[in-house]
């Protein structure tokens, strides 16, 4: 099984109640999959920002710019 998948099904057992094949369940899974990818790439920018700020490197300041 891959972790993606796993997160996914995770997520949405808790925050899906509805879990039917309607357009308005296909909705909030994708609402659900945004936020989701939003909120790590946050977390990714912020680690990236943290270590080029210890390290002094330019080049993972300038990736987790990038991220942003």
């Amino acid at each position: 099984m891959k972790w993606g998948y796993f997160m996914i099904t995770f997520l949405a057992k808790i925050f899906i109640k509805n879990n039917t094949k309607d357009a308005d369940s296909r909705r909030i899974y994708g609402t659900l999959c945004g936020i989701t990818g939003i909120f790590l790439n946050i977390i990714l920018f912020i680690g990236k920002l943290a270590s080029a700020i210890v390290s002094g490197s330019v080049s993972v300041l300038a990736d987790a710019l990038n991220n942003l």
